[in-house]
């Protein structure tokens, strides 16, 4: 009788564990499983919420939603793609033989990445960290509340970059900062004596600072040009105000160092882009806009090197060789060959299309209606941008090349040419960044391109 108890409670006390046990495990498989849910169910919201967006293509939280886009990680944006009817299982059989970094057709390109979206004019002198997600617990959350992009130019003197945002602040850092591996990213706010409100280009012609900007006043853009001598504060002088006063937003502004008529001068390109209402302007001769300039740098005069441009962002010149990147409407985005006194067409002719007005149409050919043609037009357009000549002593194989940056193209387009006076065009290569390209430059003393990454804000190191 004695061992039956016994037995008995040992047997309700192990039974008794057990369930204690089994419910012990149930509640830890519950809270295992709520986790995985939420795991999954929060990137499924996350997926359903972009493509709904997306799919509406307006307003402020697609504009928004397109940088947090940006920042995802590649199976995101793939299934986003995919889901949101952007784009078709097609296009995994239309890459054939398309090469991706660090591989080009005929060399490896290792591209590095420094952000700068964080710096301001007020935080001066401070150490910032490459990766912003540890300046940011909520990285993602913060394009909310962020431009939609980060535009920026870059300029190379001596040893320094020079770092300007289009919305006015100035900075410097050194070469050696960004092509070492820093933990810390150095960079120093310059002072200037003038604030200015939208920068169009900047350029440095030995030791002076150049830049484009816009005098706003009621209905009335006025584009003007200033300098500065490079020392420690830059006191900036207003060397031109050009007296037209242009009713749209005045675009492009690019500038380029250029000898015209044995004098050293600056080229500017002048744009009022429009979408389906084009001015006669690039036409009219009274008018700056739609232009190439030439300005004298010894007494400011200028006059109208060539005509019949739409929104034209990117100049390059090598000795009497100017190359000249013009926006299309809808598609037909050009590379020109500038000549003096010559017209482009602009907005007779265009090889691209209207964006809705179904009674606007362009001239499809330049050259049958007394214009000049361009060198290449990428029909579907690639919101084409700077443009500079590649250095022989980069790569052989680059011979005779230069390469054009683009916008929502997010890549650099290497044209190579024939010959070494730039003609009969060989061959185009893509190579694809993945970012906006606003600006590009070269460094000669480390043989890499820097480029200026405006979807992140981040500047670009391109090397071998």
């Amino acid at each position: 009788m004695l061992i039956t108890k016994f037995v008995y409670r040992r047997s309700c006390k192990t039974n008794i564990f057990n369930i204690k046990g089994i419910l012990n495990y149930s509640t830890n498989l519950k809270l295992l499983l709520m986790k995985k849910v939420i795991k999954i169910f929060l990137p499924v919201f996350f997926l359903i919420y972009l493509i709904f967006f997306i799919n509406n293509n307006k307003g402020y939280f697609y504009k928004k939603l397109i940088n947090v886009y940006d920042i995802s990680p590649k199976f995101i944006r793939s299934a986003v793609y995919f889901l949101s009817n952007k784009g078709s299982f097609a296009n995994l059989d239309n890459d054939y033989n398309v090469l991706f970094l660090p591989n080009t057709q005929y060399i490896k390109l290792k591209l590095d990445k420094k952000s700068i979206r964080f710096i301001s004019s007020k935080e001066n002198e401070k150490n910032y960290n490459n990766d912003f997600t540890s300046l940011n617990l909520f990285p993602l959350l913060s394009y909310f509340f962020e431009p939609m992009w980060h535009p920026f130019f870059i300029e190379i003197y001596k040893e320094n970059v020079f770092i300007v945002k289009k919305n006015g602040d100035f900075f410097k850092t050194s070469i050696n900062n960004l092509t070492e591996n820093y933990d810390k990213f150095l960079f120093s706010t310059i002072k200037k004596n003038v604030n200015f409100d939208k920068i169009l280009d900047i350029l440095i012609i030995d030791d002076t600072f150049y830049i484009s900007t816009v005098g706003q006043k009621k209905n009335c853009n006025q584009l003007e040009i200033y300098s500065t001598k490079i020392e420690d504060t830059f006191n900036f002088k207003l060397i031109k105000k050009f007296k037209e006063c242009v009713g749209l937003p005045i675009g492009g502004a690019t500038m380029a160092e250029y000898l015209f008529s044995g004098d050293q001068s600056l080229l500017i390109s002048v744009s009022e882009a429009q979408y389906d209402n084009p001015s006669q302007n690039a036409q009219n001769d009274d008018s700056i806009v739609g232009k190439t300039l030439v300005m004298n740098l010894l007494d400011q005069s200028f006059e109208i090197f060539a005509k019949g441009f739409r929104n034209h962002q990117g100049i390059a010149v090598k000795e009497k060789i100017i190359f000249a990147t013009d926006h299309g409407p809808k598609g037909g985005d050009e590379l020109n060959r500038v000549y003096n006194n010559s017209n482009y067409g602009w907005p007779k002719a265009s090889y691209g299309v209207a964006y809705k007005r179904k009674n606007l149409e362009y001239l499809k050919s330049h050259i049958e209606n007394g214009f000049k043609e361009p060198e290449f037009v990428f029909l579907s357009a690639i919101g084409i941008s700077q443009l500079i000549f590649v250095p022989e002593e980069f790569d052989k194989s680059w011979d005779n090349s230069i390469l054009i940056t683009s916008l929502n193209g997010k890549s650099i387009y290497r044209v190579r040419f024939e010959t070494k006076k730039y003609e009969n065009i060989s061959f185009i290569e893509k190579i694809y960044i993945g970012q906006r390209i606003r600006d590009i430059q070269y460094v000669k003393s480390k043989k890499i391109f820097l480029l200026a990454l405006e979807t992140n804000g981040d500047i670009g190191v391109l090397k071998k």
